[in-house]
């Protein structure tokens, strides 16, 4: 047996992994461990037993570090059986199945006969070959290692794959682009480009196929590509001259792509990538402009679907080893090929047969249909790559929300995939008033993934998709909320949103469950996920059908603490909706003439007009804009807009951000008009509530909390929700007894003037003639931090936050600063720049006067604010010698600097004191007791709990760059 096997690393890998200096660093101790290793193999070989296999395996895992936290060992004869049952178990990481002679290395994100065998003995007298074993099975952190060398050697390969076939579609689409045009050459291009590299990825797995010179004049007996609905572009390529097709096998040729260290799913990815290509002429040849719109792709309403997503869904939907199994948008296969895998693997595990054989039997078991042929063709390959069928007839370029297949009708045990997401407005109305007479869901602005959803209830028993989440609080998406909850089973809704492995960060996807024969819903769980490994077994929430309707519009709240379900359910019972006691109204929509309508200077029409960014918590800026009320510029020809009835904002009335991170609203009566990133909220006639206490309500911490636990799920880029008519109308109300409404809208109006007040206040810059910080002779307690390191020890290092406080044991003012760069090799999870930040640490300690101690409190965090600091470290200087360089202003120099400081502490301090005890009186309105105030607290956003920084606050919390 050769001491290493198995097809988890290609040979290209292999050799890299083997080259001593890529891996001594990992493995510094190598010799040493390979004599502890052999001398123990020998002491155990000659005894027998379990107990003496048990003994061995332990004694060589303990000569490599011991026995790792990452790794589950199977102390079993590596055979197939043992193979799949470990794999079956593996919650991610990796596994070891030994009989103590032969190891054999499975990991989770690859099937389990994609694995690593070492013959130890074998091993043992091969050098490089024991190099690759101490890693595989060795400490984590070694492995670790071992793992990221793999992933950038396939990022390497799926690159040069992505940049082979863009070249090969190139060549192609520009010798046919005189004859049949852009999008056509564009089309054939991708047929034989991808025809390619599919015999390439044959090749590497052993398959016999024709040489690529052959396979691109469509000869030999490769299945990809013959399909009739592919037949135009295989006549343009069978029309191709022999140098074009010799040209075309070149170029994939040239990105040397190793095609042994990929999978199908790769090919389908590069091919998916390669719909984002816009295809342009220019001088006769084709360019692939790849930094485009990505248009072809969103046409078709195709988004990537993460790996760690397709598993969890196939595993919800697909219980069963004998279950057929349908993917309605199939794609390029990724959720079908993991379903085979999974019935396979399930097979194997309750008979007797191969894994090879299991595989063949569950290529009958799946379907997919997709509208892209060419998708269909890949579809295929991956299922012929992984089970040596080439599935003709299960596999079908068909739309699944028209007639479909014949084997349509007899249905499906599961239905699993991610549909299409295809606005509304881009679905031409011929096809919209088809759908809409043949889904009940398909009415409003739908989007096209609502109507398949009903397909796939209709198709399937069970059923797991990959949507969007905006159908669960959407207009649209109301007659699919009732459908879920009436006619089916609703199981569950995933967020998983925050999951940093969805490429486009405008979709926010929930992962949906249903159990389509099994209803109405009388309960479902609703979770959050931060992370792939949270999918399993992330916190979950039971949401109750009473509850989903005590909510109005029957919103599913994605995301709600279970412990808030109660709270939130008993106050939407007991309260008013806020829509019972106000009017929403959008602001004006400007349309295509905003440049005629809003601007700087006012004539006798004009009326002041503010945006959404001009209004915050209690407090709206005018910026000086003006909008022109002239009707005569909405109703020119092709102009489009609407100024608004005047009485909108004639009157007293709130104004309500439609974008913010909680619910945010200012009083107005100075007729201030609003653009349509605003609501005006106007009193009912009817209502008796004050409408500054509907002003201290919505602001409040509870309605914060309220709004983020119930429509949270349905937020946009960066956390932000959408406070729309349709949500804010569901808004508790709380009865609180008249004079409590009237303490309440007092305190709403003081917080207007203070806000006012402040902002009024400007901090005067006092010239910085006095001494550096460096003078203070500071003590450098953040030497041994981030902040005492250079460009050197911390890529791109740069300081963050900036406070200043008082050391609680000697009295010293310490200065504390957070530090932000880029990690090594991704050890810890980063922004979306690829920074991390440290927590607050202490930088610089300081003795001196009381004088002094209040100026360094109130200038340092401002100055470094305003950048008088560089924050960016060197390759020699630290951060903190960046902050001693700072200069500060006398003591004398900044006498007016300091009093208006003051001015503004007391004005913080009572804005604080002010909006703590509008929460307070707010969660005593709503009758909570102690505990749920607690809760309230806890949940509350930092904004919820916190006043606005303006830009020039003096508060010693300030953030840096």
């Amino acid at each position: 047996m050769d001491a290493l096997a198995g097809t988890l690393f290609s040979d290209r890998f292999r050799a890299r992994l083997l080259d001593s200096a890529r891996t001594a660093d990992a493995l510094p101790d190598l010799a040493r461990i390979r004599e502890l290793v052999a001398e123990r193999y020998e002491n155990c070989r000659a005894r027998s037993g379990d107990a003496s296999r048990r003994d061995l395996v332990e004694s060589v895992l303990d000569a490599l570090g011991g026995r790792p936290d990452g790794v589950s060992v199977v102390e079993a004869l590596p055979d197939e059986r043992a193979t799949v049952d470990a794999h079956a178990d593996l919650d991610g990481g990796r596994a070891a199945v030994t009989d103590g002679r032969r190891w054999r290395l499975l990991v989770a994100d690859e099937p389990p006969d994609r694995r690593l065998d070492v013959d130890l003995p074998a091993a043992l007298d091969d050098r490089d070959a024991f190099r690759a074993f101490a890693l595989a099975f060795g400490p984590d952190a070694a492995f670790e290692r071992l793992r990221d060398a793999r992933e950038r050697h396939r990022e390497e390969a799926r690159t040069a794959l992505e940049t082979g076939l863009r070249d090969a579609v190139r060549t192609t689409a520009s010798a046919l682009v005189t004859t049949a045009g852009s999008d056509a050459a564009f089309d054939a291009g991708c047929v034989l480009a991808v025809r390619l590299a599919v015999a390439r990825f044959a090749a590497a797995r052993g398959r016999d196929v024709a040489d690529l010179d052959a396979v691109a004049r469509w000869n030999g007996d490769l299945p990809f590509g013959r399909s009739s609905a592919l037949a135009a572009e295989r006549r343009r390529l069978r029309a191709l001259p022999d140098e074009t097709a010799t040209a075309v096998v070149d170029a994939l040729d040239a990105a040397a792509v190793d095609y042994a260290a990929l999978d199908a799913r790769d090919l389908g990815d590069a091919y998916e990538r390669l719909l984002d290509a816009d295809p342009r002429v220019e001088d006769g040849a084709v360019r692939l402009d790849v930094d485009g719109d990505r248009r072809r792709r969103r046409s078709a309403g195709a988004y990537y679907t993460p790996q760690h997503v397709v598993e969890y869904a196939v595993a919800e939907a697909v219980d069963d080893p004998d279950a057929t199994v349908l993917d309605p948008a199939t794609g390029s296969g990724h959720f079908l090929v993991r379903a085979l895998d999974h019935l396979a693997v399930e097979r194997v595990r309750t008979t007797d047969e191969t894994l090879a054989d299991a595989r063949r039997r569950a290529a009958r078991q799946v379907f997919g249909v997709d509208v892209d042929p060419l998708a269909v063709e890949l579809a295929r390959t991956a299922v012929w790559l992984r089970a040596g069928v080439w599935p003709d007839d299960n596999l079908r370029a068909a739309d699944a929300l028209g007639d479909g297949p014949e084997w349509f009708e007899s249905g499906f045990d599961a239905v699993v995939g991610n549909p299409p997401y295809v606005r509304s407005r881009h679905i031409d109305d011929e096809r919209k008033a088809d759908l809409r007479d043949r889904f009940d869901t398909a009415h409003g602005a739908f989007d096209l993934y609502v109507p398949f959803v009903e397909r796939m209830c209709d198709l399937g028993e069970r059923v797991c998709a990959v949507v969007p989440n905006k159908w669960t609080t959407a207009r649209y998406g109301q007659r699919l909320r009732d459908r879920l909850l009436d006619r089916h089973r609703l199981v569950e809704v995933v967020d998983a949103s925050e999951l940093p492995v969805f490429a486009d960060a405008e979709v926010y996807p929930v992962v949906v469950s249903v159990q389509a024969d099994d209803g109405p819903t009388e309960s479902f769980r609703v979770r959050s996920v931060d992370s792939p490994g949270e999918l399993r077994s992330g916190p979950e929430t039971a949401v109750s059908r009473s509850f989903v309707e005590a909510l109005g519009d029957r919103v599913i709240p994605v995301g709600t603490e279970p412990s808030f379900v109660p709270v939130a359910e008993r106050v939407r019972r007991e309260c008013d909706g806020l829509g019972e006691h106000v009017t929403l109204t959008e602001g004006v929509h400007t349309g295509n003439v905003r440049d005629e309508l809003v601007v700087d200077e006012a004539d006798d029409d004009c009326e002041r007009v503010v945006g959404g960014s001009a209004v915050e918590r209690y407090g709206v800026q005018w910026d000086g804009d003006w909008l022109r009320r002239d009707e005569s510029v909405v109703a020119a020809d092709g102009a489009y807009g609407d100024l608004r009835d005047p009485a909108v904002f004639a009157t007293e009335k709130l104004l309500v951000p439609d974008i913010s991170d909680r619910p945010v609203a200012a009083y107005d009566d100075e007729g201030l008009y609003a653009l349509n990133t605003l609501y005006s909220v106007r009193k009912r006639s009817d209502s008796d509530a004050p409408l500054r206490y509907v002003l201290a309500v919505v602001n409040s911490a509870f309605a914060a909390v309220y709004f983020r636990q119930v429509y949270g799920g349905t937020h946009v880029n960066g956390g932000y929700l959408r406070f729309k008519p349709m949500f804010a109308a569901n808004l508790p109300l709380p009865d609180a007894p008249a004079d409590e409404r009237e303490e309440l809208a007092r305190l709403a109006a003081r917080m207007g003037e203070l806000r006012r007040e402040r902002s009024q206040c400007t901090l005067p810059s006092p010239p910085t003639a006095g001494p550096r910080l460096s003078d203070l002779d500071p003590l450098r307690v953040g030497d041994d931090t981030p902040l005492g390191g250079t460009t050197r020890t911390h890529e791109g290092l740069r300081l963050g936050r900036i406070a200043v406080r008082t050391d609680d044991e000697d009295g010293a003012l310490v200065l504390t600063a957070t530090a932000r760069y880029r990690p090594e090799d991704g050890d810890r999870e980063s922004d979306r720049w690829g920074f991390v930040e440290t927590e607050p640490t202490p930088a610089l300690a300081f003795d001196v006067s009381d004088a002094r101690r209040e100026l360094l409190r109130a200038f340092v965090p401002r100055a470094v604010d305003r950048g008088d600091v560089r924050s960016q470290a060197g390759k020699t200087i630290s951060l903190l010698e960046r902050l001693e360089r700072l200069r500060l202003p006398a003591v004398e120099d900044a006498r007016e600097f300091l009093a208006e400081w003051r001015r503004l502490r007391e004005l913080d301090a009572e804005l604080a004191a002010t909006d703590a005890e509008i929460d307070r009186r707010v969660c005593r309105a709503y009758g909570l007791d102690d505990r749920e105030v607690a809760l309230v607290e806890r949940l509350a956003p930092r904004s919820a709990s916190r006043r606005a920084v303006p830009r020039d606050a003096p508060d010693v919390s300030i953030g840096g760059s």
